[in-house]
C-alpha cells in the first residue's frame, strides 16, 4: 500500500542466509575457522537446551559448501564461536546499520544484537546470536545494504560508497561540469 516508497533504500528486511557471507568473513578474518575447518551437520543443532534446524543434513561442511547449500547448523557454531560483539564487527565494516550515503538517501537499518535491543527496550537472550549470525532474527537491512556486501565481496574487501549521479554536464552541451569518482567506504582485509 506505499507505491512511492523505495524499497531498495528504505525498504527494511532481514536478509537472511545472504547474511552468512558477513559471518563467513568474521570467522575467516578471526582465525575462528580457515577454509579447510569442518563443523558437523546432522538437520539439528541444539543450543543451550533449545533445537534448531538446518536446511538438510550435510554432515561434516565447510564454509564454501556451506554457504553453497546454505547450512544453518554450520553457521550456527561459527557463531556460537565467533560470539554477538564479532559479527556486530564485521556486519558494521560491511556498513549495515548506517547509511549507505547515496544522494537519494536512504534507511539506516538495525543489526540483531544487545544494543539494539536495549534502544528499543527488548530483552536480549543468548540464543539470538546464532540467528543473528544466520540473518533470521530481529535485524532490518535494505536490498541496496546487501548489494554493498556482495560488491564489497566481489572487490575482495574494498566496499565502496553507491552512487546514482555519475557525472553532470552543462544543459545542452557536452561540456562535463562533474564527474562522479569512487569512494572507497571501507577496506575489508579478507
Amino acid at each position: 500500500d506505499s507505491p512511492l516508497l523505495n524499497r531498495c533504500t528504505y525498504g527494511l528486511y532481514r536478509p537472511g542466509s545472504t547474511f552468512k557471507t558477513v559471518t563467513a568473513t568474521a570467522g575467516l578474518n578471526e582465525g575462528i575457522i580457515t577454509p579447510y575447518t569442518t563443523f558437523y551437520c546432522g538437520h539439528y543443532y541444539n543450543f543451550h537446551g533449545s533445537t534448531f534446524s538446518c536446511t538438510g543434513t550435510h554432515g561434516n561442511i565447510s564454509v564454501r559448501p556451506a554457504i553453497r547449500v546454505s547450512c544453518n547448523c554450520f553457521f550456527y557454531e561459527l557463531s556460537s564461536r565467533l560470539g554477538i560483539d564479532n559479527i556486530t564487527k564485521y556486519a558494521q565494516l560491511y556498513g549495515l546499520g548506517s547509511s549507505t550515503g547515496i544522494e537519494t538517501g536512504d534507511a539506516e537499518g538495525y543489526l540483531c544484537n544487545p544494543e539494539t535491543f536495549a534502544e528499543r527496550g527488548l530483552p536480549w537472550y543468548v540464543g539470538f546470536v546464532i540467528q543473528a549470525g544466520i540473518g533470521n532474527y530481529d535485524c532490518g537491512m535494505t536490498p541496496l545494504q546487501m548489494a554493498v556486501v556482495a560488491n564489497t565481496i566481489a572487490n575482495k574487501g574494498v566496499r565502496y560508497k553507491p552512487y546514482l549521479v555519475d557525472s553532470l554536464y552543462k544543459y545542452g552541451t557536452d561540456e562535463l561540469i562533474y564527474k562522479t569518482q569512487p569512494t572507497v567506504a571501507e577496506q575489508i582485509e579478507l
